[in-house]
């Protein structure tokens, strides 16, 4: 990409009076209802990724939906499923609700301007997923010109998405409600992912987003739609956050156990998000079956992730008046998933994450292993990138790796989106102490600088603002740099690689030990040995040398030097990693060498 992409004004203005194809819902008949934007789309192979053969920017294949760097074919087209998941999870075919074509969604009087979407007259927002991609579905709108390989990408990935699906909804939950006193002359009910829901409803909930535990589990479970809470059998909670809980379930069918991941999170509308000003956990619109459904970015997301192996697949969203739940494939262990029977809906069921591949400074996996988990971790930033997509959120929480060091990148909360170079730009780095394992030497030499030292240390509540230009896209292949380090290695980069227990590791250096574990209390940091040690990493960064393990591979070594240099300049972009011929070598292996080192029970727990 290049500023010279950038649509000029002229351009802009031509989007907004341009006589191409239109979103606009507002007169056609209920009976007859409008042809879903996908299929507005040029035809495309039903094989094909939705990418243009060999994208030079990442090196994926448009026949398998597979980057070249991992040497591997992708995974079946006709069930898109988690390699991991015991069972293909079925879902009933699409059997078109009563509520589908009686609930008006979008589809109002010529002079209401909330009941109809008109894309003539949406903002280009280079930054905004929400307000680009229905852009780039229409092939003659003047973004979509203006980027060909861009909309072809996108558009041809949804398309292929909901081919795979065979008529089966994305959003389910046919629940409706009035619009509150507060609307004039709206006698009807609405489902929550309508238009007319989502662009007037402004609190349709009470919030619970603070906090985490039993009981805040079990207040997101009592919000999220009955149909599906009658549908499947929850046997335990795999994590909980500030933001929402993910909960393993299970269907019979008669193929056996299906097998799912379900996400809750709090329903905060279109109306919400805009009169607070804020996009985050933002709601995107599509069209499916003739009638406009708003579903979770994250959902959309995944939906257009459908043909790669490296992430979650989604099944369904039901958004109900309060919470949403995203039903995706579960990367959960054989006998995990199996033994189910006995556990309650809060339980805790453990993922294998990428923290637990390491303890104590030692890497649990040897070279080989490393490089396969890897080379995946790197197709699946590549195969966001071929959407302009930067994954800002990579940290060792964040994917998971199955019994045969299968690996998939999970939680899309935290996605970086351009045009061109100049909306990847950032002057901030929002710093956060739990983070300081994936600290760069650009934003050490600023932390070191006695004006943030002191503040850093002594003023702020785990998060500061540093100021410092840097490209978004390198630093997330920063972070992803970082990652591969401590897999070869137990410890991120620059730590004193001898294992100390009362400093512990450089990843949890502003957290105190409560009961032997290591937890992140939002007020109170240790000040004491452990932040010297953090502090003399960081001179480290900057006045040595990286010290690598003398017993890898020449390959290796190469790889780690240049993603880790210290200079942001010198480090490869992406287009240039991926040529690295360390990259993929596992794959001239057999199967049979990956097998995912024994994890003692006690390490969740650490």
């Amino acid at each position: 990409m290049s500023d010279s992409n950038n649509p000029p004004k002229e351009a802009k203005e031509a989007a907004a009076g341009s006589s191409g194809p239109r979103f606009v819902l507002r007169g056609p008949s209920p009976e007859v209802p409008p042809l879903p934007y996908a299929q507005q789309s040029p035809v495309y192979n039903p094989d094909d990724s939705g990418t243009d053969g060999t994208n030079a920017a990442n090196g994926t294949n448009g026949a398998n939906g597979t980057n070249k760097v991992n040497g591997t074919n992708g995974t079946n087209a006709n069930n898109a499923t988690n390699a991991n998941n015991a069972t293909n999870p079925t879902v009933a075919p699409n059997a078109t609700a009563q509520s589908d074509t009686t609930d008006w969604d979008g589809i109002g009087s010529s002079d209401d301007p909330d009941c109809g979407i008109d894309l003539q007259w949406m903002p280009v927002d280079g930054r905004r997923l929400d307000k680009i991609i229905p852009l780039f579905i229409q092939p003659e709108s003047a973004v979509s010109q203006r980027f060909p390989l861009l909309h072809r990408v996108i558009a041809g990935r949804l398309k292929t998405s909901l081919d795979l699906r065979s008529g089966r909804r994305v959003s389910r939950c046919s629940h409706a409600y009035g619009l509150g006193p507060r609307v004039l002359k709206r006698t009807e009910k609405y489902r929550p992912d309508s238009h007319a829901f989502q662009k007037n409803v402004v609190s349709p909930s009470r919030q619970t987003r603070s906090g985490s535990g039993a009981e805040t589990d079990n207040a997101r479970l009592g919000g999220m739609c009955k149909k599906l809470r009658r549908r499947v059998r929850i046997s335990g909670c795999i994590g909980s956050g500030g933001y929402g809980s993910v909960f393993l379930a299970h269907k019979n069918t008669p193929h056996g156990q299906a097998n799912f991941a379900i996400k809750i999170i709090e329903h905060i509308t279109v109306k919400a998000l805009e009169d607070r000003g804020k996009n985050e956990a933002e709601m995107m619109f599509f069209e499916e079956g003739g009638w406009v459904r708003y579903i979770p970015r994250e959902a959309m997301i995944m939906l257009l992730l459908t043909r790669s192996p490296r992430f979650p697949t989604l099944h369904n969203v039901y958004t109900d008046k309060d919470k949403v739940a995203i039903v995706m494939s579960a990367c959960m262990d054989y006998d995990t998933l199996q033994n189910s029977a006995r556990r309650t809906e809060t339980h805790e069921v453990w993922a294998v994450e990428a923290s637990l591949l390491r303890t104590r400074k030692v890497p649990r996996l040897n070279e080989l292993e490393a490089c396969k988990v890897s080379t995946q971790l790197l197709e699946a930033l590549a195969y966001l990138r071929d959407m302009n997509l930067t994954y800002d959120d990579l940290s060792y929480r964040n994917y998971l790796v199955g019994e045969n060091l299968d690996t998939q990148l999970i939680d899309f909360g935290i996605l970086g989106f351009g045009l061109d170079d100049r909306d990847f730009l950032d002057n901030d780095h929002d710093y956060l102490f739990w983070q300081e394992y994936q600290l760069s030497p650009e934003i050490a030499i600023e932390l070191l600088k006695p004006q943030l030292r002191n503040q850093v240390r002594y003023e702020t509540n785990g998060h500061v603002k540093v100021r410092c230009r840097r490209d978004m896209r390198q630093a997330s292949l920063w972070k992803y740099a970082v990652e591969v380090f401590c897999l070869l290695h137990g410890h991120a980069p620059w730590e004193d690689p001898e294992y100390d227990p009362d400093i512990g590791v450089i990843g949890n250096f502003a957290c105190k030990r409560i009961n032997g574990v290591w937890e992140e209390p939002p007020k109170e940091y240790d000040q004491g040995p452990r932040w010297d040690a953090a502090y003399a990493r960081r001179k480290r960064m900057i006045n040595e040398e990286l010290a690598v393990r003398e017993d890898l591979s020449q390959d290796c070594v190469d790889v780690l030097r240049a993603m880790l240099e210290r200079d942001p300049e010198q480090r490869p972009r992406l287009s240039e990693l991926i040529s690295f011929p360390w990259f993929g070598q596992w794959a001239y292996h057999s199967d049979k060498l990956f097998e995912r080192p024994h994890i003692p029970h006690d390490a969740y727990y650490r």
